[in-house]
């Protein structure tokens, strides 16, 4: 369960990273 907590906060960060780099 935790990991995949990790796997998904990773993938919005990542998200988010692009969408500020935007």
């Amino acid at each position: 369960m935790v990991e995949l907590h990790s796997d998904k906060k990773q993938v919005v960060v990542k998200l988010y990273l692009a969408g500020r780099k935007k």
